[in-house]
Order: structure tokens, then C-alpha cells, then sequence
């Protein structure tokens, strides 16, 4: 199993690919420190396993997808779907095949989405919904050299986006807002009442300036962030977030968008830029934050009131991937209201 220190995260569904990017090739990655790769069988079922050829290690995702398997491009070993050795074209007709198999996980495919589980029995049964589904919406994936806990935090933290987004998402603080941060059943929910779109040019194109924006933002567990921003009655736009840890140092995120709003289809272009060019903000600033931390692991953070739903989320991120869902299985659940500038 990975070498990965959070074991709980091993029985939690991970997201691997898209499902319109694993076509005829295998599609490599790594989760939770151990190398996988993603492939279609011959009825086009997607499947993952160990990213390791049994007979010299090599990497299986350098080979090709045959209607028996997957080849290894080294010797040509084909390994079917559960992992085993089906072929050996060096060896002679009657001999054995080897006992030993690559490993081989559970693997779903849903809503565009291939995701997959080291565990034989995870948490959850099936991998979570994507929300919003049948909304307009557009996709991507991104790597970041920062840790899975890291950039969940920033996608809660509101203050940075009017100077590292500046312009795009918001402008300098200048709504008093208050956010009401509860504990739930599945992670934690923010509620952020008070916000108006001002200076910001995204807000100005979607809403009107002078109306209280419906902002929430959700953290559940392991590692997903969903957020909505809308006007009542008149615009909708949410996000989903899927953080992969891919190390201790590095994170993959899954991101979907999705608009709900009068001819909100010919948004999309133009919304995608906007987002792309966002988390490719957030990504260094992340990483430059990580590099600092690692490099000064002494340093002491100093935190404000606006740093609560970052603090609270990470908190209970940390001890999922430590407990697992035990740390749900209680009857009271904490909230608090923080008052702060946005």
C-alpha cells in the first residue's frame, strides 16, 4: 500500500482522468506517493492499477493498450484488466505464467469522471457526485507543488483574492461581512453574509453592484471544496474542487465549473480564461508559501479573524486523514460567526 503518512485517505475515492482524455492510450499518475496507471479493456471499461511491470518494473503507461490488455514496453508482457500475465512473447508454447500480478484497484466511471480507491472496502461505496451536473460547465486539471491541506485552505480564504485576484474575483476589502463557519456530518460549511461585487470585474459582468452576493463554501472530507457565488433569481456560478495528494509535496486538483444563469453557455470561454488564469495565481503564490516552509519549518504563522474558516477547515482535514469518519460520529456540532472586512 503507499508509503503515504494519512491512511485514511488510501480508502477514499481519488479522481485519475477525465473520462474524455483516456481514449486508446494509458494515462499515468501518482497518488498518495505510488505510481498508477489508467487504461480502457477491450469493452472500453476504464481500469487502474500499479504503474509497474512485474518482470523488470518498467512503467506500463509507456506501452499501448491491446484488446487483451495493457503491453509493457520493455519485453511486451500483457497484463489484463485484474493484473495478471497473459502473454510473455518471449516464452515457449506450455510454460507456465507467472502467479504473480500487478495489483489492480477499484475503479468507476461517472459524470465524466474515472475515479478509483486503493481500498477493497472504502468509506464510501461509490465515488462522490460531481454538483450542479446537468449545469453548463467546463473542466481542467492543474498541478501544485504544495500539500492537498495547503491549497484547500486557500480555496476558503477570501481576503487574498482582492490582491492576488485583483480585479478579477474582488477588489481591496470594503464590505463588512460576517461568515457563520459550522462543523457538519460530512466536513465543515461557510456561509459569508454581506458581500457586495464591487470592484471586481467578474462580479460586475454576473451580478449587480450594489445587491448582497450568496456566497458559501463547503469542505468535504477528504479533499473536496465546493463553492457557490449567486444573486437570488439572477446568476449562479459554483465550483467543485478535488485535491489529489499527489505527495507530501505536491497536489493534483480536479476542477469543474458550472454556470446557471440566461445564456450562460457563451460565458464559458470567456469565464475559463478567468478561472485558469486564477489558479495559476493561486498555484504560485502556494508555492512559493510551501517553498518558504520548508525551507524555515520554525517559522510561526500569525492568524486573524479572517483566517477562521481556513483554520477551522484544515483542522478537521487533518484529523479525517488521521482518524477517518469517526471523528463525524458525535451528536453536537460547533459553529462560530466571524465579522471581518472583505
Amino acid at each position: 500500500m503507499s508509503s503515504h503518512k494519512e491512511p485514511a485517505l488510501e480508502n477514499s475515492w481519488h479522481p485519475i482522468a477525465w473520462s474524455k482524455t483516456l481514449t486508446d492510450k494509458p494515462i499515468a499518475a501518482t497518488v498518495l506517493n505510488k505510481d498508477v496507471v489508467a487504461f480502457r479493456d477491450k469493452e472500453g471499461n476504464a481500469r487502474v492499477m500499479d504503474d509497474r511491470c512485474i518482470h523488470k518494473g518498467i512503467k506500463l503507461s509507456g506501452g499501448r493498450c491491446l484488446s487483451i490488455g495493457i503491453e509493457c514496453p520493455y519485453h511486451g508482457w500483457v497484463y489484463n484488466s485484474d493484473g495478471e500475465v497473459v502473454k510473455i512473447p518471449s516464452q515457449v508454447k506450455g510454460d507456465k505464467m507467472p502467479q504473480r500480478r500487478v495489483p489492480a484497484y477499484q475503479t468507476i466511471e461517472r459524470e465524466g469522471t474515472i475515479w478509483f480507491t486503493f481500498a477493497d472496502n472504502p468509506y464510501q461505496k461509490e465515488p462522490p457526485d460531481w454538483h450542479f451536473y446537468r449545469n453548463h460547465s467546463f473542466t481542467t486539471v492543474l498541478d501544485i507543488d504544495c500539500e492537498y491541506v495547503r491549497l484547500m485552505e486557500n480555496l476558503v480564504d477570501n481576503p487574498h483574492a482582492g490582491y492576488i485576484h485583483a480585479g478579477i474575483l474582488r477588489g481591496k476589502p470594503s464590505s463588512f461581512v460576517t461568515a457563520t463557519i459550522k462543523e457538519t456530518q460530512t466536513g465543515v460549511h461557510i456561509h459569508t453574509r454581506g458581500e457586495r461585487a464591487r470592484k471586481s470585474w467578474i462580479y460586475k459582468v454576473f451580478g449587480q453592484t450594489d445587491r448582497e452576493i450568496y456566497h458559501t463554501e463547503e469542505y468535504i472530507a477528504p479533499n473536496i471544496i465546493r463553492t457557490i457565488f449567486s444573486h437570488q433569481g439572477r446568476t449562479h456560478v459554483s465550483s467543485q474542487f478535488v485535491c489529489v495528494p499527489v505527495s507530501d509535496k505536491k497536489t493534483r486538483v480536479f476542477y469543474r465549473i458550472t454556470l446557471d444563469f440566461f445564456c450562460a453557455g457563451l460565458f464559458i470561454p470567456f469565464l475559463k480564461l478567468m478561472v485558469d488564469k486564477v489558479l495559476r495565481q493561486d498555484r504560485d503564490i502556494l508555492e512559493a508559501e510551501a517553498e518558504r516552509e520548508w525551507s524555515a519549518p520554525d517559522f510561526k504563522r500569525i492568524v486573524c479573524k479572517s483566517d477562521m474558516p481556513s483554520i477551522w477547515m484544515a483542522r478537521v482535514a487533518r484529523d479525517y486523514a488521521e482518524k477517518g469518519p469517526e471523528i463525524f460520529e458525535k451528536e453536537n456540532f460547533t459553529s462560530v460567526d466571524v465579522d471581518y472586512f472583505l
